[in-house]
C-alpha cells in the first residue's frame, strides 16, 4: 500500500490525503471536486496520483478507482462515498 509521512510546515501539521485516479476517469473527477470543497477549512493538502503511473498501484486499484488515501494512518475511502463518510474519513 502506499504510505506517505505527515508533514510538518512552520510548526503546524498539513495532513495529506492522496486521490489514486487516472486521466479521463469522470468518477475521479466528481471525488476530487467533493474531496477540495471539504478540505479548504482543514488541515489538509490533496494529492492525485495516477495509477497508470505504476503497475503496482494500478494492479491493485484499477477497478477501485477513485479511491481516497490517508496515510496518517493509512486508511482508504472507497467511491462511491457519501459526504456523511467523507466527513467522518476526515475526522
Amino acid at each position: 500500500m502506499i504510505g506517505l509521512p505527515v508533514i510538518k510546515v512552520e510548526g503546524s501539521k498539513i495532513n495529506i490525503l492522496i486521490l489514486l485516479s487516472k486521466k479521463e476517469c469522470s468518477l475521479c473527477n466528481l471525488a476530487e471536486d467533493m474531496v477540495l470543497k471539504n478540505i479548504k477549512e482543514n488541515d489538509w493538502s490533496l494529492k492525485k496520483v495516477d495509477i497508470e503511473n505504476d503497475l503496482n498501484l494500478f494492479d491493485e486499484f484499477k477497478y477501485k478507482i477513485p479511491v481516497l488515501h490517508r496515510p496518517d494512518n493509512n486508511t482508504y475511502i472507497y467511491w462511491p462515498f457519501p459526504l456523511s463518510k467523507l466527513k467522518k474519513f476526515l475526522t
